[in-house]
C-alpha cells in the first residue's frame, strides 16, 4: 500500500511538473480589430496544479490539470452547455479536452486545446477538434503578448 501511495504521489509531483508556467498579464488579438486582456495564475497544491483565467474584468474559469474530468459553468463558453473537460500537462503544455451539447444546432463538440509559453515568452493557443456529425472546427491558432511586469508597475 504504501508503495501505491508513494508511486501516486510521485506521478503527482511530476505532472505538476510538467506544466507550464502561464502565469501573467497578457493581450490577445482575437480578429476584427478586438483585443482582449487575460489574467492566468497559476496555483500548485498537493501537486496538482490549477489554473484561473480572466478575461477583461469577467468571470473567471478554473482549470484543474489532474487528468480528470470536470464539469464546467454553463456561461463558460457561449452557447455550449454541459462543459466537460480534462486537463493535463505534458511537457510544458497545458492541454484542454473538451466536450459538451449546442443545443441550438442539436450537437456535440469536440475541442482540444494546447496552451503554452513561445519562446519571447507569448501566450500560444492552438483548438481543433469536430462537430458530433464529424464536421470539422477549423483549426484556430491565438498569439498573446505578455505584459512585462515591469512596466505595468
Amino acid at each position: 500500500m504504501k508503495t501505491l501511495i508513494s508511486f501516486f504521489l510521485i506521478s503527482m509531483s511530476l505532472n505538476s511538473l510538467a506544466c507550464p508556467n502561464l502565469a501573467g498579464q497578457y493581450f490577445c488579438e482575437m480578429g476584427q480589430a478586438q483585443v482582449v486582456k487575460l489574467d492566468i495564475s497559476k496555483n500548485i497544491d498537493g501537486g496538482i496544479t490549477t489554473y484561473t483565467f480572466k478575461e477583461n474584468q469577467d468571470e473567471r474559469v478554473s482549470w484543474i490539470a489532474d487528468q480528470r474530468e470536470h464539469l464546467l459553468p454553463a456561461s463558460s463558453m457561449d452557447g455550449i452547455t454541459n462543459l466537460k473537460y480534462i486537463a493535463s500537462c505534458h511537457k510544458k503544455i497545458l492541454t484542454l479536452k473538451m466536450s459538451g451539447d449546442i443545443p441550438e444546432f442539436n450537437q456535440r463538440i469536440q475541442m482540444t486545446t494546447d496552451i503554452w509559453s513561445g519562446q519571447s515568452g507569448e501566450l500560444i493557443q492552438r483548438t481543433k477538434g469536430h462537430f458530433s456529425d464529424g464536421t470539422p472546427i477549423p483549426e484556430a491558432r491565438i498569439s498573446c503578448l505578455k505584459v512585462n511586469a515591469a512596466a505595468s508597475k
